[in-house]
């Protein structure tokens, strides 16, 4: 064959190659998305370490998550992308916005971030379970305390064990599962995982308490009212427990057993309770003299309701301040001074139009937020989705460059047979 023949052979055989190789190229989908900046080095998890020392700011937080997610989906790192929902999850818990925190917790527990971050698996289900309690998601929150208990069990720490069975109990108890919720609870007191104090008898008794009067059983309620009521006053020193307190009024107000109301109230009053704030004490102050009114006794209600505007005012508590200007205007109405029944009913209107105007304020607020949240997150939702189309078409470049290699290779074996056959 001679030199012309053997070029027109070389030419044919890379034609063919190459009309082969085009076929191939045809049937490839190459999204237009450039790749400038999918190629960083940077760490992403620096990014989301960022993020949770900036959860106060919203905004600066979800800037740093999205610039580590960039970085995590384009590396196809799963271990960071997993930390990027356990963050956005955390940034938007701080922020009381349970249902987008859910939602990125159940993201992380998906791509297995309590694998990747064992140190963190119990945080992680603690975390879920608050927002599934804040969404009344009873039976979802129970499923993860469960889950949390039996990880925690074998690690002998009785407090979080404890901790965790209360809150089992109480999921129980919203689920109305009243039964299993009362026997859990009642267990506690003989378990053998941890040993209880004073103040979680107490509080177990009242959640029983609790949970009897959702039922209208007055008559258990009172009894483990009692019960608490009794345990804060197993030791002299101690002051009365003050739920079981306002709630053991509440009821002997209801049966209008006033005097035993007033007497238990004016017990705390003086002796004090515990837990309890000067809101609290404030209240229990208004309640009193309540009691009074309905037994018709102004005289006595006015001085205890005069004394209650005026610490209200001092303490900043305008709840306490409003209940107490409305029962004063009703008192003087009562004994016919309707002079100060008049200018105390307006100043409890103003006083009540101002705190409805700071609520809608507040809670105007609170939707902005919301809004702006899940704007940003579903921006983030949104970036992903075109991080993964280009993810798609770093492969779909690499699979052609791979093909240009052995296509390359073929016509240069071609070449070299040829060059040996002719010469």
């Amino acid at each position: 064959m001679n030199v012309k023949n053997c070029f027109v052979v070389l030419f044919l055989g890379i034609h063919i190659l190459s009309f082969s190789q085009d076929k191939k190229r045809s049937k490839s989908a190459y999204p237009s998305k450039k790749m400038d900046e999918m190629s960083t080095t940077e760490s992403a998890e620096y990014y989301f370490d960022e993020a949770q020392q900036q959860q106060k700011n919203t905004t600066e937080a979800l800037k740093f998550i999205e610039k580590g997610l960039k970085i995590a989906i384009d590396n196809q790192d799963i271990r960071a992308e997993s930390k990027a929902y356990f963050t956005l999850g955390n940034v938007f818990l701080y922020h009381a916005q349970f249902d987008l925190a859910l939602e990125n917790y159940l993201l992380a527990e998906n791509k297995k971030y309590q694998n990747y971050f064992p140190q963190d698996e119990v945080l992680l289900l603690e975390n879920t379970a608050v927002c599934y309690e804040k969404l009344l998601k009873c039976a979802e929150a129970y499923k993860t305390r469960k889950l949390i208990f039996d990880k925690i069990v074998s690690q002998k720490n009785s407090i979080q064990i404890l901790y965790q069975s209360k809150k089992m109990a109480f999921n129980k108890w919203k689920c109305k599962n009243y039964k299993e919720a009362v026997l859990d609870y009642q267990n506690m007191f003989s378990s053998s995982l941890f040993t209880l104090t004073n103040d979680d008898k107490i509080e177990i008794n009242n959640r029983i308490g609790d949970i009897y009067y959702e039922q209208n059983n007055v008559s258990l309620a009172k009894n483990y009212y009692n019960k608490a009521l009794s345990l804060s006053q197993k030791d002299k020193k101690e002051s009365l427990d003050y739920e079981s307190t306002d709630k053991l009024s509440k009821i002997y107000k209801k049966e209008r057993n006033y005097e035993e109301a007033i007497k238990l109230r004016s017990s705390a009053q003086n002796q004090g309770a515990a837990p309890s704030s000067s809101a609290d004490m404030n209240q229990n102050q208004v309640k009193i003299a309540e009691l009074y009114i309905q037994q018709n006794k102004a005289e006595e209600a006015i001085p205890i309701l005069e004394n209650a505007v005026v610490v209200s005012e001092k303490t900043g508590d305008k709840t306490s301040q409003k209940d107490a200007l409305q029962n004063l205007a009703d008192a003087y109405s009562k004994i016919q001074q309707h002079d100060k029944a008049l200018k105390y009913y307006k100043k409890y209107t103003a006083l009540h139009d101002s705190i409805l105007r700071n609520e809608e304020q507040k809670l105007n607020d609170s939707i902005q937020a919301f809004k702006k949240l899940s704007g940003q997150n579903n921006q983030i939702s949104i970036f992903k989705k075109d991080l993964e189309i280009n993810l798609q078409t770093i492969a779909a470049l690499q699979n052609q460059r791979n093909l240009d290699e052995a296509n390359l290779k073929k016509q240069k074996i071609l070449i070299y047979w040829v060059w040996r056959f002719c010469w």
